[in-house]
């Protein structure tokens, strides 16, 4: 969960550099954002090393260009700017903000799909279809399992929840 302050501060971070790459390859960036990412989530000593508060911002920048070599410019740039703002510890939250932005601008909706079953391929691609369908839009669609809805799926948009489980249907059917 997003704290309140963090939350603020990626929203403005992220907002500027999406204003400043308008009109750009946004998912290149995006994709060269969520690889830093999971370098940081994987790699402890890495992440330790460009947290840690007593490292100078210049030493700092300097592994994150040897360590970023292939990136993109505005990437690097960027990156530099949270690091003399002394903001990269927001770097996961603007990451999710920028996220979101994109997808809005792409007309993508983002959800997910719980399944009593692991889903092939195929059963994937037919819900996904079926939801485009439905939604008019472009979607992104995760796939969880959750054995205790015994059948069907729940659906969530945002805040918005669909449950069409046969757990749910019995619940209601109890209830009579």
């Amino acid at each position: 969960m997003v704290d309140l302050k963090t939350g603020k501060v990626a929203k403005r971070y992220g907002e500027a550099f999406f204003e400043s790459i308008e009109n750009s390859d946004y998912n290149r960036f995006l994709e060269e954002l969520k690889e830093l990412k999971n370098l940081l989530l994987i790699n402890d000593d890495f992440k330790n090393l460009i947290f840690h508060p007593v490292i100078p911002q210049d030493k700092k920048k300097e592994i994150l260009n040897d360590i970023l070599k292939d990136f993109s410019f505005e990437i690097k740039n960027f990156l530099t700017l949270l690091i003399d703002e002394k903001r990269f510890d927001c770097i996961f939250d603007i990451y999710d903000y920028l996220e979101k932005r994109i997808d809005k601008k792409n007309n993508i909706v983002k959800l997910s799909v719980t399944l009593a079953i692991e889903a092939g391929e195929g059963i994937k691609s037919e819900i996904i279809n079926k939801l485009k369908e439905k939604l008019k839009t472009d979607i992104k669609a995760e796939f969880k399992r959750d054995e205790q809805i015994i059948g069907g799926m729940i659906i969530q948009i945002e805040d918005t929840v669909i449950d069409l489980s046969i757990k749910k249907k019995l619940e209601k059917f109890r209830q009579i």
